[in-house]
């Protein structure tokens, strides 16, 4: 997350190692490696650490909600 925070900047565009990290969780997810409910509790606690991760990636909080947005969409975490 350092290293892309620190590459992404003012960029728009997807990030491809999020878009990576999204399609692993869908393959894990749909080969039962692990539950949708373990994708959106490790999303919850990331959250909930949000604020310190901040201090070291600014751009953390784009990325997760960038994440969590594919997660949601490639159906490896509940709405």
């Amino acid at each position: 997350m350092e290293e892309d925070g620190a590459n992404k900047g003012a960029s728009t565009h997807s990030d491809p190692s999020i878009d990576a990290m999204a399609a692993l969780f869908a393959f894990l997810v749909g080969n039962a490696i692990v539950s949708e409910f373990q994708v959106a509790k490790g999303v919850t606690r990331l959250k909930k650490s949000i604020d310190d991760l901040k201090l070291d990636v600014p751009e953390a909080p784009a990325m997760l909600k960038e994440f969590e947005d594919m997660a949601v969409e490639r159906g490896c975490m509940p709405k």
